[in-house]
């Protein structure tokens, strides 16, 4: 038996592939193999621990009131606690991690993911070999340079676009299972998959949202502490936008000034809504600037880097012209927060968490499908598109009718390990990817607060108001928002609300701040980061992005992105009877200036946001 774990933690791609035949990896090149009698498990990593019992890979995590580097860690009892913890119903682990433990004496390993599981994991088989990896790209590439063409399936996680998430996306190629949420792997004579339950009550005992907030505030704040403590020679700056989850880490930043002299990172210059309010901020709380990685991507990006930023971009989390991959320098500590909007009213939340008609498993699946077709959603599917979609709300949602969840529980439910698995799973995962790069909200207590909002009180931004003003008070509050406001029903009263409800800075509001502070150069990129050779794509148009007014920008590059791959799928036969090509086709031709103007072009981008999220990219990444 043989199985490779990949973590994609390389840099070197071609190195690693140079050593491969037929999923057969040398000891080089990062990669470690283990010989355990009946078995071998080769591991690409840094932190592989040879032929030892445990070891881990792939991130960081706060366990013990301490950070835990994993790519650079080599203390085996904090590693086997790490993993004694994970393992548990009940986890105080903070961070994205993978561990990989070995029984010798019973020839068994298991891969244990965090808690909330947020590796998009998939598995390959053939005979008694198998490959594990969290990116679906890398076993294409091993099978492909193994000689063995992987056979595309259709495209099972469509319908998963109408419910906000990733969640339960389902795998591309015939012959690759996915890993889903709350599972872990075992290994040895074959490769199972083992179930593992966890719930908001396994988390917070049962208590009030109250409680369970207050107890979010005070490790929030704690782990703060924590990163001052393990980093203090070392310089920190976290990432500052005008957006409600770095204002969480503002909060917890500024509750411990004046001790911390931490400084800013952010995406845009004013103004952008985002730069202008981190720049009203940092000059408001004394903060410097650190100037990050300039945003030639195609130049800086490795392949691998550059693959996890196309993912994004596919995503819909943002193909933003903004600088959005990490120093290559490991002796930075970076800091930022991905909580979202689980119990807010954003689109994808009121058609999610609506709780109209009778509530039954199949009358919410007929709900959800009669609100996108208000919507205008469903224009792109034809008849048998749209049937296949309620087949697969009824199927999913299934899972929790049988897990004896009551029908009208389900809706939070399902919306929340939707947001779990997209929003945190993936940005968490590849932010810390071998980096000191940490999520401090990536916590269960605090994402799980969510599940214990009363109904009538779940409005935009619940929770992110509530702990930032617990742990950051009236002054983090009353700071403007870009592009939004606080709900008003968030204030206790009409005065409350008049005193701090900042007007939203938009890309018209003036400027006000003074001088932009200096920004702080980090140190020069490593080599592997800016040796990647860009291969022009003769697919994509030669359109002039910066000629395009700034509020269209994201949405066309996004759109020429995913025009491109749409095509492919049209070509590769994978929507074939489940998409109406003619209406794609009408709104691909509107003209670059007028995109985003129109439902239908949003709508499109919703659509192939979810339809692109696990196709091979071709954008020069294996070139």
């Amino acid at each position: 038996m043989e199985f490779l774990v990949s973590n994609l933690a390389v840099d070197d791609r071609k190195a690693l592939l140079d050593h491969l035949t037929a999923l057969r990896i040398s000891e080089e090149a990062h990669v470690s193999a283990n010989d355990y009698g009946k078995f071998r498990l080769y591991i690409n990593g840094a932190s592989a621990q040879g032929a030892l019992n445990d070891f881990a890979f792939d991130g960081s995590a706060i366990f013990d009131n301490r950070l835990v580097t994993l790519f650079r860690n080599n203390d085996l009892a904090t590693l086997r606690e790490l993993r004694r913890v994970a393992g548990a119903r009940l986890s105080d682990v903070v961070g994205c991690f993978c561990l990989v433990s070995v029984n010798k004496a019973k020839q068994r390993f298991q891969v244990q993911f965090d808690a909330l599981n947020a590796y998009p994991c998939f598995v390959y088989r053939r005979g008694d070999r198998y490959a594990v990896s969290n990116n679906i790209h890398f076993i294409d590439a091993i099978v492909t340079a193994a000689g063995t063409r992987l056979t595309r399936t259709v495209l099972p996680y469509l319908g998963d676009f109408a419910l906000g998430s990733a969640y339960d996306v389902g795998s591309p190629y015939e012959e690759v299972e996915i890993v889903r949420p709350r599972q872990s792997l075992e290994g040895g004579d074959g490769l199972r998959v083992l179930e593992r339950a966890i719930g908001a009550d396994d988390v917070t005992g049962g208590a009030s949202y109250e409680e369970s907030l207050a107890h979010a505030g005070e490790r929030l704040r704690g782990r703060i502490e924590v990163i001052a403590d393990a980093f203090p020679e070392t310089e920190v700056f976290f990432d500052l936008t005008g957006g409600m989850d770095s204002r969480m880490v503002l909060a917890a930043i500024v509750s411990r000034a004046p001790r911390l002299h931490w400084d800013y990172r952010t995406l845009f210059d004013h103004p952008h809504p985002d730069g202008h309010c981190a720049a009203l901020i940092g000059e408001r709380f004394g903060l410097g600037r650190t100037e990050g990685i300039p945003p030639d991507l195609r130049r800086l990006m490795s392949p691998f880097e550059r693959m996890r930023f196309e993912t994004f971009a596919s995503m819909g989390v943002g193909a933003k012209e903004g600088w959005t991959i990490r120093p290559a320098n490991r002796d930075v500590a970076q800091l930022h927060g991905c909580y979202g909007e689980i119990a807010g009213s954003s689109p994808d939340g009121k058609r999610f968490l609506s709780r109209e008609g009778p509530l039954t498993y199949p009358a919410l699946a007929d709900t959800y499908v009669a609100r996108l077709g208000a919507l205008g959603i469903l224009d792109f599917f034809t008849t048998r598109g749209v049937e296949w979609l309620r087949e697969r709300l009824v199927s999913r949602l299934g899972h929790y009718r049988d897990a004896g969840m009551p029908a009208a529980d389900a809706p939070l439910r399902y919306y929340n390990d939707g947001r779990l698995r997209s929003h945190f799973g993936v940005i968490s995962r590849q932010r810390s990817q071998n980096r000191n790069y940490v999520d401090i909200l990536y916590d269960m207590h605090l994402e799980f607060c969510a599940l214990k909002v009363p109904p009538l009180a779940r409005v935009k931004g619940k929770v992110n108001f509530d702990l930032i003003r617990q742990i950051g008070g009236d002054a983090i509050v009353g700071l403007p928002l870009a592009d939004a406001q606080w709900d008003p029903s968030l204030f206790a009263s009409p005065e409350e609300r008049l005193a701090l409800r900042a007007p939203a800075i938009t890309a018209g509001t003036p400027k006000s701040f003074g001088s932009s502070p200096e920004r702080k150069k980090l140190a020069p990129l490593a080599e592997d980061a800016v040796s990647f050779r860009s291969r022009p794509d003769p697919n994509l148009p030669a359109y002039d992005i910066g000629k395009i007014a700034p509020a269209y920008r994201d949405i066309f590059r996004r759109q020429v992105f995913l025009s491109t791959y749409l095509s492919q799928t049209r070509v590769a036969g994978g929507l074939d009877g489940l998409v109406d090509w003619a209406k794609v086709d009408a709104v691909l031709a509107a003209p670059p200036e007028t995109l985003g103007r129109y439902p239908t072009n949003m709508l499109l981008i919703a659509l192939c946001d979810s339809v692109i999220w696990h196709q091979k990219m071709e954008l020069s990444v294996f070139a």
